[in-house]
């Protein structure tokens, strides 16, 4: 009778897993309990992500500092348009490809697909990032300003050191699976998960800071300006992704570890924890 119970607490469990991995009932799941704001916040996130970066590319190209000296992009020493590569840059690596990695496990593909245009996109986030980061460094070394002198330059830089922090340690999924235990993956992605939505935040309030700092040095706030109106449009864009962002982050990562703690404890008096021993 003991051993009929726990065939039929382990048939359950295996049942739960099953459920667990396939990525159409996650996302069926995940839909149900966000009602009917799961998908438009998919929509939404995409949308404003790419929004916000055609804001600040226009800001730099037509609106900076209302001068047009200062608007436009190249690469000369010593210009100021060296530095509003920056900004873009930074925006395209961690507002646009960062959410389209995050958000890549949401689509209806196969999951090694979705796992190789979440590495796509975060390697992508990188190299823009990278080059954004060299701009600004250029401009400051070159005009002899001198660098890491405001809190959006240390927010920038954990920013940028979690977002390896996140890379390298994606990486090891990559790995055969005898090169890392089936308990090691699941505490790396518990740990993964964590850093990658840390991470969006850090870069949250670095785009934020980012704008502030950039009205405050041009001084063109008090006077309500197009510059005004353009940096206004994009604060409020940035909020909308943060917003729509973390709903639909809710949806793809934060359902399924809800459901996962749930199975586990419904569970656990089988003695099994999602097929480990407790």
């Amino acid at each position: 009778m003991l051993e009929s119970g726990h065939d039929e607490c382990a048939q359950d469990v295996e049942e739960q897993k099953g459920l667990l991995t396939d990525e159409e009932q996650k996302l069926s799941d995940a839909k149900g309990d966000f009602g009917n704001m799961y998908f438009p916040s998919l929509l939404v996130a995409h949308v404003t992500a790419t929004l916000l970066v055609v804001l600040i590319f226009a800001w730099m190209m037509s609106y900076n500092a209302e001068d047009s000296q200062k608007q436009g992009f190249n690469w000369e020493n010593k210009s100021p348009k060296v530095f509003n590569w920056h900004p873009v840059l930074m925006t395209t690596g961690f507002c646009f490809c960062a959410t389209q990695a995050v958000l890549s496990y949401a689509l209806p593909l196969p999951k090694l697909v979705n796992k190789m245009l979440h590495l796509f996109w975060h390697t992508s986030a990188w190299i823009f990032s990278a080059v954004g980061l060299y701009a600004v460094f250029k401009f400051h070394n070159k005009n002899d300003i001198v660098n890491m002198y405001s809190s959006h330059s240390w927010f920038g830089i954990a920013t940028i050191a979690l977002y390896g922090i996140e890379y390298l340690g994606g990486l090891a999924f990559l790995m055969p699976e005898s090169y890392i235990s089936h308990q090691s993956r699941k505490l790396l992605l518990l740990l993964h998960r964590f850093l990658g939505i840390a991470t969006l935040a850090f870069a949250f309030t670095t785009i934020a800071m980012g704008i502030l700092e950039k009205v405050t040095f041009n001084n063109t706030g008090p006077k309500k300006g197009s510059e005004y109106k353009i940096t206004s449009a994009a604060i409020v864009v940035l909020m909308a992704w943060g917003l729509s962002l973390s709903a639909a982050i809710g949806g793809t990562t934060g359902v399924i570890i809800f459901k996962c703690f749930i199975i586990n404890l419904s569970t656990s008096r089988c003695g099994v924890k999602l097929g480990v021993q407790i």
